[in-house]
């Protein structure tokens, strides 16, 4: 309750005062650790969340691909925001090793594990766009875990994001990765409630979808957060206008099994103002 408030200090605490109490079940050892990494990412606090990262690759047998992708994106992190260029060489050494740790659930990869394996392909491919190069990953695993929806819309820990956000967007104006991090910003100012620079993100990204080339899994999800945020300012029928478009117009794109998981719950939400509203008109 701590995490989701938006407490992370708090929760960390919480977290290590519960790998404390026992040693038996590793399990609880993991979830805790799992949690701890996100609550001191969501901090910056790259070394650390590092440290729970490389913890759970060594020890948790769920996704080592995820969990090492993760543990490079970190160190990523402190390498260009501390200016340590001598951090590459591992972060490359990772990335090369995150498909060798792929793993089948009843035959089949889980969403997460592909994304992570599709990137570290992509960092080492000299062919890709993203050749040796991240933007802002860690801020990207936030809106794949859904981090940033969590945190009980704290501007005070938004903010500071949403103006490394910026900083990046002034950088890469004529990359593709600029439409990246206009989603990362769209899912920030929604959050703090900003709800009229959030659409325009997500509506720049739709309205510029024929530029975009490798991130071709971007447009399915700003379809679907422009969905989302109609749906928080009332315009349902927009809402689902996007919602039904992000689910049948795009296929085969990155994690597109998340995607239609959160349509569905944006979906139902929708059916259920609906139905409120017109019994309130009435």
């Amino acid at each position: 309750m701590q995490q989701l408030e938006g407490n992370a200090q708090k929760a960390i605490e919480m977290f290590q005062t519960c790998i404390n109490a026992q040693d038996e079940l590793k399990a609880i050892h993991n979830v805790c650790t799992w949690d701890m990494l996100w609550s001191y990412a969501i901090q910056c606090n790259w070394k650390k969340a590092s440290e729970c990262a490389l913890f759970l690759h060594e020890n948790c047998a769920w996704s080592k691909s995820t969990n090492l992708y993760q543990w490079a994106c970190f160190q990523y992190m402190i390498m260009e925001e501390e200016n340590k260029p001598e951090l590459l060489p591992k972060i490359q050494e990772a990335m090369k090793a995150v498909p060798e740790f792929k793993r089948r659930f009843a035959g089949r990869s889980i969403p997460p594990e592909k994304y992570a394996i599709t990137k570290a392909l992509a960092f080492q491919n000299p062919d890709s766009h993203s050749y040796n190069k991240m933007t802002l990953p860690a801020f990207e695993l936030f809106y794949i875990w859904n981090i940033f929806g969590n945190i009980g819309e704290k501007k005070e820990i938004l903010n500071p994001l949403l103006k490394r956000i910026d900083r990046k967007l002034q950088q890469l104006q004529f990359s593709e990765d600029h439409f990246v991090l206009l989603l990362l910003k769209g899912v920030c100012q929604r959050n703090i409630g900003d709800h009229d620079s959030s659409i325009d993100c997500f509506l720049e990204i739709l309205n510029r979808e024929k530029e975009i080339r490798y991130v071709t899994y971007i447009p399915p999800h700003a379809a679907l957060e422009l969905g989302i945020s109609y749906l928080a300012v009332g315009r349902y029928e927009d809402a689902n206008t996007w919602l039904e478009k992000a689910r049948d117009h795009y296929k085969g794109f990155l994690v597109e099994s998340l995607v239609h998981l959160r349509i569905h719950g944006a979906m139902q939400r929708v059916k259920q103002a609906m139905k409120h509203s017109k019994s309130t008109d009435k």
